[in-house]
């Protein structure tokens, strides 16, 4: 049986349908350029990107700081 669901109402990480949400991120990117980029992401992959997301900040900060 196939899904006829469009692509743009599927997760783009794991494929689900339900709880999708359209998300819009704004990137810096080096020289100062900005990009956006919109996805579908369902509940569960946003939240475990968000974590992942937070824990490379966490250790960037880490690093930044002078040792004394």
């Amino acid at each position: 049986m196939q899904d006829n669901v469009a692509d743009s109402e599927r997760c783009k990480k794991c494929g689900a349908t339900d709880d999708v949400i359209e998300v819009t991120l704004e990137l810096e990117m080096r020289g100062g350029i900005t990009k956006r980029i919109t996805s579908n992401f369902c509940w569960p992959c946003f939240m475990r990107m968000l974590d992942k997301a937070c824990e490379r900040q966490e250790k960037n900060e880490n690093r930044e700081e002078p040792h004394e």
